[in-house]
């Protein structure tokens, strides 16, 4: 009951934030919106073959179904479907947490998820919204070794979003390396491994171009703006110098701090004491084993993203947090448990979430800007 109440008052919240977001052209979420429209007025005997992001089953083909047997307004479905995703993450991490602390504690995970920048500012990510639940789900299945939920998991990210398929199989492959034996690692990298091979064969079918190709044509178009973004730096930009990264990683390390408003200043602050309060969280877990690798693996995803500017710039550190944050919420509860300040971290969560969803922007005069 607690659960699905917190379900319902989470979704209300995100469809009360995206309601009335405009589409903007020339956007992922703009490529989306066509490609379900299409389905929605052509029906599903022709596939369409304009672009990547068609091959996204999950946000493209499954609402334009559930529009065409209901005959909802199709633009009033597509802005609010991916909600009904996204508002089960907070709960998911909820049960996880279950498996190791109190209902308290797994209270604070719930709110850490939803403390976040994708929950109380951009939550209309489209296919992004929806996979990384499934991925969520996934870690779910893998910490309670749930066989079956897991493989239904695997599938479902497998159709839902090919950046998370990525990040899934990066943190399952460096899993496996370190416990080989564990079944429920091992299935869920075969079956997204599978899917990914499947997968390709149907973007080179649906879009016309192959996965490796597009990541390529991706690439280079971001290095390009990554070039751009340095001419304008000071000459000699090293390769460890946060102005090769995104804007969140220059954030991150005060690249132009004497810029910074007020507001700046403070979710500056507050992001560290997020970042170091799960750090020393990752440390204090010890068991079970195979949570302490998936945290270990996700912290490695991070660095990585964070060190090669290409990632960086293509796929983005945020983003990447955003996914595995159902682990990194448990690392903030452990170090929250372990000293015995839930209350804090709670307040803790809860002025990180005024910082980033724009309140402390707006207190001070400022519009925050992504």
């Amino acid at each position: 009951m607690l659960v699905f109440g917190l379900y319902l008052l989470t979704l209300i919240f995100l469809i009360f934030m995206v309601k009335d977001k405009p589409i903007i052209e020339e956007t992922d979420r703009h490529e989306e919106y066509l490609s379900y429209k299409y389905y929605c007025d052509n029906g599903f005997h022709k596939l369409r073959r304009e672009s990547i992001v068609d091959a996204c089953f999950m946000s493209n083909i499954v609402p334009a179904l559930i529009q065409r047997l209901t005959h909802l307004p199709s633009m009033g479905l597509f802005k609010v479907y991916s909600c009904f995703f996204l508002a089960a993450m907070p709960e998911i991490s909820y049960l996880a947490s279950r498996l190791y602390f109190g209902t308290w504690e797994s209270l604070l995970v719930a709110f850490f998820i939803m403390s976040s920048f994708y929950f109380l500012y951009d939550p209309n990510i489209g296919r992004v919204g929806i996979a990384i639940p499934f991925l969520s789900l996934l870690f779910y299945g893998i910490l309670s070794d749930d066989i079956p939920l897991v493989a239904v998991a695997a599938v479902l990210v497998g159709l839902s979003h090919y950046g998370t398929i990525c990040v899934a199989l990066f943190i399952l492959g460096i899993s496996h390396l370190v416990l080989p034996a564990a079944i429920s690692i091992t299935l869920p990298l075969v079956i997204l491994l599978l899917i990914l091979v499947v997968w390709h064969m149907i973007v080179m079918r649906v879009s016309g171009m192959a996965i490796w190709s597009f990541v390529s044509l991706s690439i280079s178009g971001n290095s390009h703006m990554l070039e751009k973004s340095i001419a304008n730096s000071p000459a000699n930009v090293s390769f460890w110098s946060p102005r090769r990264r995104e804007g969140v990683i220059q954030s991150a390390c005060a690249v132009n701090w004497k810029y910074f408003t007020i507001p700046q200043k403070i979710e500056f602050f507050l992001s560290w004491m997020m970042v170091l309060a799960v750090s020393c969280g990752a440390v204090l877990i010890s068991q079970p084993v195979i949570l302490k690798v998936l945290v270990i693996a996700s912290f490695v995803a991070l660095i990585i993203t964070g060190a090669i500017p290409h990632i960086s710039i293509f796929y983005g550190i945020a983003r990447v947090y955003f996914s595995v944050s159902s682990l990194l919420a448990l690392c903030f509860v452990a170090v929250a448990h372990h000293l015995g300040v839930l209350v804090i971290a709670g307040v803790l969560c809860l002025f990180y979430g005024l910082t980033v969803g724009g309140i402390t922007y707006k207190i001070f005069g400022f519009n925050k800007r992504r």
